[in-house]
């Protein structure tokens, strides 16, 4: 009996813990306001001068990046759970777990190579012109943010990059 109210205490404490995470537990809207993450590809498409061609080249480009996106998430989710599983168990050699970290570091690369992989490749496909665009739009969409998180990274003045933080990746402006 102590058992099933200790899990049930556990699994409500969860689960509650998950709702009260921003933009978690609500089905990907925070508040009222729906959480977008990436650019509206449409809404690029319209505003870029782009031929037919150029319009077909970038989607299947997009779509291929989606998919690739997928596989390489899962691999660094996976990579990171058994890094984790053997940091914490009790028999694990310091090299079996310094291998699982790499093997998580390895996987991160790959994806942020991918990252920037599609990114060149866009601006391959776009051109100079169009690429100038679209970086201005990147920076019009991120100051948009901002304004609605409250400052450079949100309430309390807290953000990542420059203004005070971990920040991921290449700079933004690095490949345009």
């Amino acid at each position: 009996m102590n058992k099933i109210l200790t899990i049930g205490l556990l699994t409500a404490l969860t689960a509650a813990v998950a709702s009260a995470q921003p933009g978690q537990g609500q089905g990907g809207f925070k508040g009222d306001k729906a959480m977008k993450r990436g650019p509206d590809h449409a809404k690029l498409m319209e505003q870029l001068d782009l031929t037919a061609e150029q319009r077909s080249a970038l989607d299947q480009a997009q779509r291929d990046f989606q998919k690739k996106m997928v596989d390489l998430r899962a691999e660094v989710k996976n990579a990171r759970d058994a890094m984790r599983d053997l940091a914490d168990a009790t028999s694990t050699t310091r090299d079996q777990a310094m291998a699982a970290v790499e093997a998580e570091s390895a996987a991160e690369l790959a994806l942020r190579k991918a990252m920037v992989d599609h990114r060149l490749q866009v601006r391959d496909i776009i051109g100079a012109e169009n690429a100038a665009k679209l970086k201005a739009m990147r920076e019009e969409r991120r100051d948009d943010r901002r304004e609605q998180r409250g400052g450079p990274g949100g309430p309390g003045g807290k953000g990542r990059g420059p203004d005070g933080g971990e920040r991921r990746g290449p700079p933004p402006d690095a490949f345009e």
